[in-house]
């Protein structure tokens, strides 16, 4: 059992908060703690490096959406072939230990703010995904009674490198791979991904977010606009990291209900890739 000796940084000012960001974690969620640093580092970037262009985002034939639900229509098929899983621009790259991004400065020309509550940090991502979010987030606000909100977002390169960095610093390489991506292999830096948390929770970036009315929405009813929990619970040696029930892929609807219907838990099995449980 890990000890729970409180380890603290403080990080410098960020818009719209105080003069300095206090932050104390326990071991207990080691992978959480190096999210928050992620947030905290972001707070203090400058505005987005230049964008490469991308193939954009596929067309999402064989789905109805209504208000950012996503229903099959009659006959529905999905051709796992249709969409590139390595382009960087595409809706189904698949972003692992084993496939890094390429080119390795990636990002995305299409990003925008969601819109959605964010500790004063300002957070991105690519267009589609973040209006689905913002649908997603109204829909369960309305459910649960409670307030979605967004801890990150699109990473670039650079910043993965520096996150990266500082978690490698606290804890050492072998433990901090188990929940921290090297740079040029985060997920964050495709634009499709967000880090949910739920307003007033302390369970902000932890396994706990499961648990909350927000998680568990989210784990119910994100597939309906195009969202999956990307990092699902007992997956690690296909996906190659801890279980994280906030962090949340954009696939668009057609994969993601496909996923949902057939209990397909990770994206690598969903598009036929090998499991990446190591670099």
């Amino acid at each position: 059992m890990r000890d729970r000796t409180t380890i603290e940084h403080s990080y410098g000012p960020r818009a719209g908060s105080r003069s300095a960001v206090h932050i104390a974690v326990r071991p207990r969620a080691a992978w959480a703690f190096a999210l928050v640093i992620a947030a905290a580092l972001l707070a203090g970037c400058g505005p987005l490096e230049s964008a490469q262009s991308g193939d954009g985002l596929p067309a999402r034939g064989g789905i109805a959406h209504g208000e950012g639900v996503a229903t099959h229509s009659p006959g529905f098929q999905l051709d796992l072939g249709t969409h590139s899983t390595t382009e960087p621009g595409s809706l189904w790259v698949v972003v692992n230990k084993a496939k890094p991004l390429a080119p390795e400065d990636y990002a995305p020309e299409d990003l925008v703010n969601p819109g959605l509550p964010s500790d004063g940090v300002t957070v991105h991502m690519r267009k589609e995904a973040a209006e689905q979010l913002k649908a997603m987030a109204t829909a369960a606000n309305a459910d649960t009674g409670e307030q979605m909100a967004l801890a990150s977002g699109f990473r670039s390169f650079t910043q993965q490198k520096k996150v990266f960095t500082r978690v490698e610093e606290v804890y050492g390489t072998e433990h901090a791979e188990t929940f921290s991506a090297r740079p040029g292999h985060s997920e964050h830096q495709t634009g499709l991904v967000a880090d949910l948390s739920e307003v007033g929770s302390d369970t902000r970036l932890e396994e706990a977010f499961a648990g909350s009315a927000t998680g568990k929405w989210v784990a119910q009813e994100s597939w309906k606009y195009g969202f999956i929990v990307r990092y699902p619970e007992g997956a690690a040696d296909i996906t190659g990291f801890k279980f994280e029930p906030w962090h949340v892929r954009y696939v668009g609807g057609e994969l993601a209900a496909y996923m949902h219907e057939n209990k397909i838990a990770t994206l690598e099995e969903a598009l036929k890739e090998d499991p990446a449980p190591t670099y």
